[in-house]
């Protein structure tokens, strides 16, 4: 089990992704973006920065290319944000999306999956959780690409 930093474009309106990653028994804090593409998450703030720092993965499941809900700034904005976060652009990172990325920048392992599969997720999250905490596997800094026929 490990602790997630989940972070969604609206925290409270789609349950799928904490719900398969508890499923597989890890324990989930849910973020959503601030008002400015790096006021991440109240999580991430002074007072709660205890809670968001024993999260062990980033996983990142936000529409890239758009303005997110009620906000100024795209989902690849609040991605460089977090990338480029001294501390948590170092943790492992799935990003769940059914675009093409591109190049995500950051110097933490990270995998991207398809957002039509959150078992592709939930398996990403255990293949970069194994290589970082046991060492039984490579940590990856390949970023698949999730082309039109994959994300259908």
């Amino acid at each position: 089990m490990a602790t997630i930093l989940l972070i969604e474009d609206a925290p409270g309106r789609g349950f799928g992704e904490a719900a398969a990653l508890e499923a597989a028994g890890h324990r989930v804090l849910r973020c959503g973006g601030g008002p400015a593409a790096f006021t991440p998450c109240p999580l991430l703030d002074q007072t709660a920065r205890s809670l968001a720092s024993t999260a062990e993965l980033i996983v990142f499941a936000c529409p890239l290319f758009q303005p997110l809900w009620g906000r100024s700034y795209s989902g690849a904005e609040l991605l460089h944000a977090y990338r480029s976060h001294p501390e948590y652009g170092s943790l492992p990172m799935v990003v769940v999306t059914a675009e093409d990325p591109g190049h995500i920048e950051g110097t933490g392992p990270l995998e991207v999956a398809a957002a039509t599969s959150w078992g592709e997720a939930v398996e990403a999250v255990d293949r970069l959780l194994a290589a970082a905490i046991g060492g039984r596997g490579t940590p990856s800094t390949k970023q698949a690409l999730c082309t039109s026929e994959r994300s259908r």
